[in-house]
């Protein structure tokens, strides 16, 4: 039986005596997957197929026989165990015989199982691609034995490997992508600084990692660097030698300061701050004029430096729960911003300069205690998105006409009496939230809001709404809670198409 004209095979393992009984001859490159292998890898099936460049095994798999070396045409291996396969004493076997795949370019293998690397994986010249998931190293020495000048990208996801040595650095000096998620990895070689190729590293997922090395300020190419969910408590005093960094992820850490060089990272373009213990920002943050977001939430932040206002690209930028109490006067001269995020603070007052945020979209400024809104806000002719909520605003300027393209406005759980005249020209507001504040009667200007469709007004003083009242048709939701509201059957058919939440 010739199948040359297939591509890809998937076979069972029943099926793997059939294929040999009928004397099945490969004559083209084929990718073949063997699924629900059992303990006994079925090596029959490869001692003449010199025709595979794709093996996927899936199952009970714990044996790789030494036959495997007959697969000279082989890039690509990949072994899946399932955890359902798995107890604590597998033992993942790789044979001496492996390091003669010399076409082999990418392994991936994922299992629970301890590996045991041969001296001889040293001989995949053409390696490229390793991705080792869920194994346990017994001997982390054993890690030395992947070492290919070819090799620029590399994955283990491990429990138990606590460091990377020297060795392992010295022997993949080509090395592109290096990420390493251990519960358990506590230090990075010096070495590391020794990997001139190096574009992304990845040392995130609860490792335990609380320095790194000073060389790895010496990776000029470096572009992609996560940190996320360590145990971090200072930085390299050299970090701004990174000269070629975009991307930075430093979230849930315990940093309390950055380093004085940091400002020099003039290529970074993402900045991930969020939960740790910062309480200042160094001075000359304002030196990443190529920045474009930041989130520095969940942090211990009391003041931003005057420089910010010169990071001229930035569009997204998070200061949720902190405590800043206030601005830099010019902070409006962030002119592609399109996302603010400043809840949970201390903030009093917004400077005027915010009506110059002229791409200005989403605003949320909820659990602060700012008194009023700006009226130079009438200038944030893009603003789809506006939080107020918990605030001690009792009066709005009239300046809602100028809101065209507002779908979204909260101003709950603040002081408000009563809305402007201009409020009746929100075109397109589709969500309004009026909930716990001083309203004593229906603001009916909400009923020439034509698009709107949900409104919530609990929690204030209204007794009554005018039987003359007409409410939009888009209007889906009105909750009107926690008012002394009497109900008449006038407004409850004017509602019956509404889910109308009100207290009897």
């Amino acid at each position: 039986m010739k199948l040359n004209k297939y591509k890809n095979i998937e076979i069972e393992e029943s099926e793997v005596d059939f294929i040999n009984d009928m004397n099945t001859i490969l004559e083209t490159p084929i990718e073949i997957q063997i699924k629900n292998t059992k303990s006994d890898y079925p090596s029959h099936i490869i001692v003449e197929n010199s025709h595979i460049i794709s093996l996927y095994l899936y199952g009970d798999v714990f044996h790789v026989p030494d036959s495997i070396q007959n697969l000279q045409n082989l890039t690509q291996l990949i072994i899946n165990t399932p955890k359902e396969h798995y107890d604590e004493r597998s033992i993942l076997k790789i044979p001496d015989s492996f390091g003669k795949l010399k076409n082999l370019k990418n392994l991936e293998i994922i299992s629970l199982a301890d590996l045991y690397l041969p001296e001889s994986f040293k001989n995949l010249k053409s390696i490229r691609r390793i991705k080792l998931a869920g194994v346990n190293f017994p001997n982390q020495e054993n890690l030395t034995n992947i070492s290919s000048k070819e090799l620029d990208f590399i994955e283990i996801f491990s429990q138990d490997l606590r460091s990377l040595d020297a060795g392992f650095f010295k022997q993949n000096i080509d090395l592109k992508e290096l990420h390493i998620h251990s519960g358990c990895l506590e230090e990075i070689s010096e070495h590391i600084g020794d990997l001139p190729n190096l574009q992304k590293v990845d040392f995130s997922g609860r490792n335990q990692l609380k320095s790194l090395p000073n060389s790895i300020c010496k990776l000029k190419n470096l572009e992609v660097l996560n940190l996320k969910m360590n145990r971090l408590e200072k930085l390299p005093q050299e970090i701004g030698k990174l000269i070629n960094l975009k991307i930075l992820n430093l979230q849930k850490n315990q940093l309390s300061v950055l380093p004085r060089s940091f400002g020099e990272l003039k290529c970074l373009e993402i900045l991930d701050l969020q939960n740790n213990k910062l309480k200042e920002l160094p001075l000359n943050f304002g030196k990443m004029i190529n920045l474009l977001e930041l989130d520095v939430s969940d942090n211990n932040l009391e003041l931003i430096p005057e420089s910010f206002t010169q990071l001229s690209r930035i569009f997204s930028i998070n200061f949720d729960s902190n405590n800043l109490t206030s601005f830099p006067e010019n902070f409006g001269d962030l002119k592609n911003l399109q996302n603010l995020d400043i809840t949970g603070n201390k903030i009093t007052s917004l400077p005027d300069s915010m009506g110059n945020l002229q791409y200005l979209e989403k605003l949320k400024a909820e659990f602060n205690f700012i008194r009023k809104i700006p009226k130079t806000f009438a200038n944030l002719k893009r603003i789809k998105y506006l939080n107020f909520t918990g605030n001690e605003i009792s009066k709005l300027p009239d300046i809602f006409q100028n809101f065209g393209q507002l779908e979204y406005l909260s101003l709950m759980d603040n002081k408000i009496s009563f809305l402007p005249s201009s409020f009746s020209k929100l075109k397109e507001i589709k969500e309004l939230y009026l909930s716990y504040n001083n309203f004593s009667s229906f603001p009916e200007s909400v009923t020439s809001l034509s698009k709107l469709q949900r409104i919530y007004l609990q929690g204030n003083q209204i007794s009554t709404i005018p039987k003359e009242i007409e409410f939009p048709d888009s209007l889906i939701y009105f909750n009107i809670l926690i008012n002394p509201l009497e109900i008449n059957s006038t407004l409850l058919q004017k509602l019956k198409d509404v889910e109308f939440l009100f207290t009897k």
